[in-house]
């Protein structure tokens, strides 16, 4: 499904979806779930599949990868299973993540710091 406005789910999604804003509230996702803005995934929801985003909320219960150019914020209530790709991730207590952490699109150069400086 391809929308170029808010996508806000309510009830089941069998299928991809492209949408300029996405919403799960209380939904049962199963597809990917790619976004030119913000995703939330609100509590009491389920998405079985990968989040493509500028920022997101995590609320509910992902399973699958989520690849976001800005931040990330995983909520208390919030468990994901997969890896998150971001430019910062909060991590609030209680939630539950079992995948790895990446903050691939930050400004700063991390290997950069690491590297020996020359002329020393």
């Amino acid at each position: 499904m391809l929308f170029r406005s808010k996508l806000v789910i309510t009830g089941i999604l069998e299928g991809n979806s492209n949408s300029s804003e996405f919403f799960a509230d209380a939904a049962k996702v199963e597809g990917e779930v790619n976004s030119t803005g913000t995703v939330k995934i609100g509590i009491g929801s389920v998405v079985i599949g990968n989040i493509t985003a500028s920022s997101a909320v995590i609320a509910g219960a992902i399973k699958g990868d989520i690849d976001v150019q800005g931040p990330v914020v995983v909520d208390t209530s919030a468990v994901v299973m997969g890896n998150i790709k971001s430019r910062s991730v909060q991590i609030n207590n209680g939630a539950v993540i079992e995948g790895f952490c990446s903050q691939t699109y930050a400004d700063i150069d991390v290997q950069g710091l690491f590297d020996e400086k020359k002329g020393n």
